[in-house]
């Protein structure tokens, strides 16, 4: 084999390297990114610190509920922040929205179905019209499911539900 093909076939075979190095480099970046967004990057509300007034209000009007997750946002559009919780009693998962009246008082909705597993909730203005819509998302053994709800005459309304059955 002569230098020069010798040459153009190491030249191939670098390419070839690059290029399947650069394909496994962007499978990994996106597996990063797709689980950053799984553990509350940006896409999903943070859980509230312990100590939070209204956690502290929800814990006192439920002490016999385990708190799984709860997140504060001002989804009434009023200026007040208010708090979604899901949370679990006996065996069923639950989510609660804790509003604030605007009196020094706090109106709470009635418990709507959440996911077993792997809860979370995110705030989001859909139609940018007055109340802020709270996304669920969660799993039940690997079936994923979710709903959209806005608060309505202090109810949580749902607007929208795929797979929930499956997953609460």
């Amino acid at each position: 084999m002569t230098k020069s093909k010798k040459s153009l076939l190491l030249t191939f075979g670098l390419i070839l390297v690059i290029i399947v190095c650069l394909a496994f480099l962007r499978q990994y970046l996106q597996q990063k990114e797709d689980q950053a967004e799984s553990k509350g990057g940006v896409a999903y509300a943070e859980m509230v610190r312990d100590n939070d007034p209204l956690l502290v209000e929800f814990r006192q009007r439920h002490p016999e509920r385990t708190v799984l997750l709860a997140c504060s946002e001002d989804i009434t559009n009023d200026g007040k922040r208010d708090l979604v919780v899901i949370s679990q009693l006996d065996d069923a998962n639950t989510t609660i929205a804790l509003i604030d009246d605007g009196n020094g008082g706090f109106i709470e909705t009635e418990p709507v179905p959440a996911p077993k597993e792997n809860q979370h909730i995110r705030f989001m203005n859909i139609d940018k019209l007055g109340a802020i819509e709270t996304l669920i998302t969660g799993e039940k053994n690997g079936q994923v499911g979710y709903a959209v709800y806005r608060i309505m005459d202090d109810r949580m309304v749902d607007l929208y539900r795929d797979g929930m059955e499956e997953c609460c």
